[in-house]
């Protein structure tokens, strides 16, 4: 990879989009409280988005990573600030939510058990990890290097039916359109490339803005707002990918905001809500700052600093199990072979 951006180990455009994705979310939620009709909407489809950047970025925070390694950087990323945002969901809406229900939400397991999320939002965290899963074993069977042709047959694998729950149907195309995208960014395009991503942004784009999908946000008969949306999204995704679309700034603050304001919002709209007696728009305002300043806490005291370490030491114990496993399947093939009294707890200090 060449340029500022590969030097820097950000794409500036991403962190942007990321905020923006964010933002627009939050805004849907709050103008959909009071049925305004009005642009913002579309802001639900701010997800869609967020899906593609992660197919973008979590495809290259694999790439040269161990598997032990992706695994604790993605949980290190993911839990330290939604454990402090969840827990807070549970205190604001403590009539509602009990203590098991709690107990299951932290883990992000509660979706395998049938148990309620207390904040809507988690769905789009499940299908994250559902999606760090697959490029988990991508790497544990050493197939990141045809990273293209398992995308591509994913792709694939998304029209048909009885694939869905494994494949993901439209939001899976969402994350094999990031990926392809990363590797034109990295690589640069190719027919294979370009093919693949025009059929995942065109396939994403009829199912967004469908009857069902659209009238389920509440904005029916909106199918064409729906699918302009769609359509600038993908295009500036890949104008982004070709490097046709580059700022000369840094908003890696922005980017910081995305994840905590992404969770935390709902909670604290819904609070502000009943409190406010007051024209929406000044209310959209004033829960808006609030979530906005509550984010910057966060990523201030959390995402910079509980999440890289975390991540450290979820690595250096992985690495020493890995390392320990590896050590007994040598010794299982070598029977009776002592284990030397001074035999290194990993293999490796990478990462530690």
């Amino acid at each position: 990879m060449a340029g500022e951006q590969s030097r820097s180990g950000r794409v500036p455009e991403l962190d942007l989009l990321r905020f923006i994705a964010a933002l627009a979310v939050m805004l849907f939620h709050f103008v959909s409280w009071d049925q305004q009709d009005t642009l913002l909407r579309l802001g639900w489809l701010g997800v869609p988005l967020f899906f593609q950047i992660s197919g973008f970025v979590i495809l290259w925070s694999a790439s040269g990573a161990t598997a032990t390694q992706f695994a604790a950087s993605r949980a290190g990323r993911l839990y330290p600030t939604f454990w402090i945002c969840c827990t807070a969901t549970a205190l604001l809406k403590f009539d509602s939510v009990t203590w098991p229900q709690y107990a299951a939400n932290m883990s992000l397991g509660h979706f395998l058990l049938g148990i309620d999320s207390i904040n809507p939002v988690y769905w789009t965290l499940f299908n994250e990890m559902r999606f760090y899963v697959l490029v988990g074993l991508l790497l544990v069977c050493r197939q990141l290097p045809h990273v293209e042709r398992w995308a591509l047959a994913w792709l694939g694998a998304t029209f048909v039916p009885a694939l869905t729950p494994l494949a993901m149907g439209d939001y899976g195309q969402l994350f094999v359109a990031g990926m392809l995208l990363f590797l034109i960014w990295r690589d640069g395009p190719s027919a294979l490339r370009l093919g693949g991503f025009l059929v995942a942004a065109v396939s994403t784009t009829v199912y967004q803005s469908g009857d069902a999908v659209v009238a389920s946000y509440g904005v029916a008969g909106w199918n064409r707002s729906a699918a302009t949306t769609m359509l600038v999204m993908h295009a500036t995704m890949l104008a982004v990918a070709l490097r046709l679309w580059r700022f000369g700034g840094n908003f890696f603050v922005l980017g910081s905001l995305t994840y905590p304001l992404y969770l935390i919002h709902g909670p604290i709209g819904e609070a502000l809500w009943p409190l406010l007696e007051l024209p929406v728009w000044l209310k959209v305002v004033i829960a808006s700052i609030a979530s906005l300043a509550v984010s910057a806490l966060l990523a201030k005291y959390v995402e910079r600093r509980a999440c890289a370490t975390m991540a450290k030491w979820l690595r250096v114990r992985l690495d020493r199990l890995a390392a320990a496993a590896r050590l007994g399947r040598v010794l299982s093939v070598v029977p009776g072979e002592a284990i030397p009294a001074n035999a290194p707890a990993t293999s490796s200090r990478r990462g530690a």
